[in-house]
């Protein structure tokens, strides 16, 4: 069985992404966190075969009292980052719905965060997905990494 962790913090996708790894013939576990903080928390204290990140993620879980802190603009790249630092084994999947990404220092376009990414965290990293709620080549991607494993 492979335990699969889900970094997403929008609803939609999230049930989207969920739906796509159940829909192939593995038996899974998911298990789903929805902020930067609460991903590491898990991250650091369990096991993964596949941990499948967003790159955008609030720092804290939202809720009626909660807005979820800071938005994380490469959150996803933190954990990856954070996991090599701490020599964490488990392989990651980016799955992003954003074609470019700028913070107060540097603004990627997808295919440049990609690049940087596949080639920054080579051994862990099995893939950069362009996520689309029209367009199901993702799921196609997703699929082929799975078969990865």
């Amino acid at each position: 069985m492979l335990k699969i962790l889900v970094v997403e913090d929008n609803p939609h996708k999230l049930n989207k992404i969920v739906d796509s790894i159940k829909s192939n013939d593995i038996e899974v576990q998911i298990d789903i966190c929805r902020s930067f903080t609460s991903g590491w928390n898990e991250i650091k204290d369990n096991h993964f075969d596949l941990i499948c990140l967003d790159m955008s993620l609030p720092t804290f879980d939202e809720s009626e009292t909660e807005s979820g802190g800071r938005l994380r603009i490469f959150g996803g790249k933190e954990l990856a980052k954070k996991m090599k630092r701490k020599k964490i084994e488990a392989k990651y999947i980016f799955i992003t719905h954003y074609k470019s990404f700028s913070d107060n220092h540097k603004t990627y376009t997808f295919e440049e965060l990609k690049s940087e990414l596949l080639n920054d965290y080579k051994n862990k990293c099995l893939g950069v997905i362009f996520y689309h709620n029209k367009i199901s080549s993702w799921r196609d991607e997703l699929k082929s990494h799975l078969m990865e494993l």
